[in-house]
């Protein structure tokens, strides 16, 4: 009869993440860097509403924006 031992369930999401082929991808995605981002006001009014509008923050408006140029 063959004993098989079981690996014990990751305690964090970084160490369930090391246990992962896909460890590299996801563990960029888990990582932040901070930017400073200046813009005129009228741009920053304008995003504003725009973010109010669809009720989400400026901050997810922008992120959003982002990536949708990027991909």
């Amino acid at each position: 009869m063959a004993i098989t031992a079981k690996k014990p369930a990751p305690t964090s999401a970084e160490e369930f993440l090391s246990g992962g082929k896909a460890e590299v991808h996801l563990r960029d995605e888990m990582e932040q860097k901070t930017f400073l981002l200046r813009m005129p006001k009228s741009l920053w009014k304008t995003a504003k509403a725009k973010a109010q509008e669809e009720e989400i923050t400026l901050h997810e408006y922008i992120l959003r924006a982002l990536k949708k140029d990027i991909q």
